[in-house]
């Protein structure tokens, strides 16, 4: 048995339902659409935390790690672009 959904009822302004219902493709289509947009929004607060993380790890680095950690990623790019002296 799968897991039972929340239902919330929303009061919108009339051109923010106009213009929901146009995105949708229909009227029938709203509540589809509203569920995308918000699945869009919590993934893209998750991506920007995990970004603020990797950010905060990098920072910690000494200059020296950050270097080498650069000079490995430019080594792995240039053998995927086939730049390898290999």
């Amino acid at each position: 048995m799968g897991t039972k959904e929340a239902q919330i009822n929303l009061r919108l302004p009339a051109e923010l339902d106009e213009w929901i219902e146009a995105r949708a493709g229909g009227k029938r289509a709203k509540p589809e659409y509203v569920r995308q947009v918000l699945e869009r929004e919590r993934v893209r607060e998750e991506e920007e935390q995990m970004l603020e993380m990797f950010n905060r790890a990098w920072d910690s680095l000494s200059a020296e790690e950050q270097a080498e950690i650069r000079q490995e990623r430019e080594d792995w790019l240039d053998i995927r672009a086939g730049n390898s002296a290999l």
